[in-house]
């Protein structure tokens, strides 16, 4: 069986990868990898040139499209009903559900928080229910790491470090080799190598948000008063670490000019920030954690406000 996997770049979206690989084999899985300013220029591309006919199964997971490209997989559903299915956690993304090929759930019943990897754990379970039962339990072990990662449920509600560690392999070893060990090995247990890399990695991250820290600069933004910082990386941390520190902000925004993305993070529980900021820049995610993009050719504005004409008879009026 071929597989098409489109997901997101974070954890989430990598953990739907090492489900996918789990089921299918990772030799008939072919992933790419989607940003929220990205994914529907690919997935759009995908469809239109006709390559989708090349798959028995196509998957997008912990990311949504826009209304343009929702019309045109929807065109094409009308013959391929069975094949594709978009899984999604986002609530900016519930009025995709009115799609037959789409189930977008940010909570399962009992209240807890849903992601995109155990979302699409259980839509394959249900699926293909003959999966080994050792195997099943890993895996659910697995989703669940995740799940309280992209949550935050490991820090207000469990306070386990595990999924924090996790996603920091990740950043460390890159997201083809950590799809790629737990697909070999959904055991969530770190071997002796990890466990000392992981020690040395939170010592890093300590001192990285604390640099970060001192640059902050206060901005409104969307009607709401904000802390910016240029970081690119441990965006969770750093986002979640400034907040806590600047109490009077409502969230901080960091901004990474590298790869195009600003990442918004909150400790309020009246605000939305997938709604109510990303939402308005083109982005999405969750009320406390989510993102949007911008183009990269703001970088060359920014360079050249640098050195067209030097800053200090800009700022002093030299």
């Amino acid at each position: 069986m071929k597989v098409k996997l489109f997901t997101h770049t974070d954890l989430d979206g990598v953990g739907c990868q090492v489900i996918a690989n789990h089921f299918f084999g990772a030799s008939n899985v072919s992933t790419t990898y989607c940003d929220y300013k990205e994914v529907d220029a690919k997935i759009s591309q995908f469809f239109s040139s006709g390559e989708y006919k090349k798959f028995n199964r196509i998957f997008i997971t912990d990311i949504s499209v826009n209304e343009e490209t929702a019309i045109l997989i929807n065109d094409i559903s009308v013959q391929w009903y069975d094949v594709i299915r978009l899984i999604d956690h986002h609530k900016t993304a519930f009025w995709l559900n009115k799609y037959k090929w789409a189930e977008v759930t940010s909570e399962y019943h009992d209240g807890t928080k849903t992601s995109g990897t155990d979302l699409l754990l259980g839509h394959l379970i249900n699926t293909f229910p003959e999966l080994d039962s050792t195997l099943e339990s890993q895996l659910i072990s697995f989703a669940e790491q995740v799940r309280r990662w992209d949550t935050w449920d490991w820090y207000n509600i469990h306070k386990d470090e595990f999924p924090k560690q996790l996603n920091n392999l990740m950043y460390l070893i890159g997201r083809v080799k950590f799809a790629k060990r737990f697909s070999a090995n959904a055991d969530t247990k770190f071997n002796e190598g990890e466990s000392l890399v992981l020690s040395i990695e939170d010592a890093k991250i300590e001192s990285y948000i604390k640099k970060v820290s001192k640059t902050i600069v206060e901005k409104k933004i969307a009607g709401y008063k904000a802390g910016v910082v240029f970081a690119e990386s441990y965006s969770s941390e750093l986002g979640n670490k400034l907040a806590e520190m600047n109490l009077h902000l409502d969230f901080i925004a960091i901004v990474n000019p590298l790869n195009g993305s600003v990442s918004y993070r909150s400790i309020r529980d009246d605000l939305d920030l997938g709604k109510d900021v990303a939402a308005l820049y083109g982005g999405g995610g969750h009320p406390k954690a989510s993102g949007s993009g911008f183009d990269k050719r703001l970088n060359i504005k920014y360079i050249n406000s640098i050195f067209d004409k030097p800053w200090y008879k800009r700022i002093f009026k030299r």
